[in-house]
């Protein structure tokens, strides 16, 4: 494809819904993926979109589930992979806080009646999008056991009011 990103999604789509091929197609074409995807973490454990662009915590932890479940089916992964990327969410996770900006007084009580400003818009946006990704992470986290649980709550506890879309 024309785009990296979209390496990810294709090689995770041609990893599911393979009812119609053989079980040794189906290996092939999930080790394949598996592949494809081993070969686009950073060395630091994530996963960007533009391969070595902004490490992406929600990409991290979209690409994590799928190699934990590709694992669960009894696919092999490629030594480290899962594990490095588990520990890079599970650091993104301990400074949780820290990558979620504090909102200004102003804007700390949301409302969806409320016509914001473009760029307090934005900060809103951003704030949520932040625990969003961090909450998806401390989510295929837990589904090992894996999430750092003082830290989900602390990101619970200071920030859970940004869980909404806008």
């Amino acid at each position: 494809g024309a785009y990296p990103y979209l390496m990810i999604d294709a090689g995770q789509a041609k990893a599911l819904g393979m009812q119609d091929v053989s079980a040794e197609q189906r290996e092939r074409r999930v080790a394949a993926a598996i592949g494809r995807l081993a070969g686009m973490q950073a060395a630091s454990g994530a996963f960007s979109l533009w391969g070595d662009g902004r490490q992406d915590v929600w990409l991290t932890a979209y690409v994590t589930a799928f190699l934990q479940d590709a694992r669960r089916a009894g696919h092999a992964l490629p030594a480290q992979v899962l594990e490095r990327a588990t520990d890079w969410l599970q650091a993104r996770l301990r400074e949780g806080p820290s990558r979620v900006p504090a909102l200004p007084e102003r804007l700390a009580r949301y409302d969806d009646e409320t016509t914001y400003r473009d760029a307090d818009a934005r900060l809103i946006a951003d704030g949520h999008q932040r625990f969003a990704a961090l909450a998806y992470a401390g989510y295929v986290l837990a589904r090992e056991q894996q999430a750092p649980l003082a830290s989900l709550r602390e990101l619970y506890d200071g920030h859970a009011q940004r869980a909404r879309s806008v």
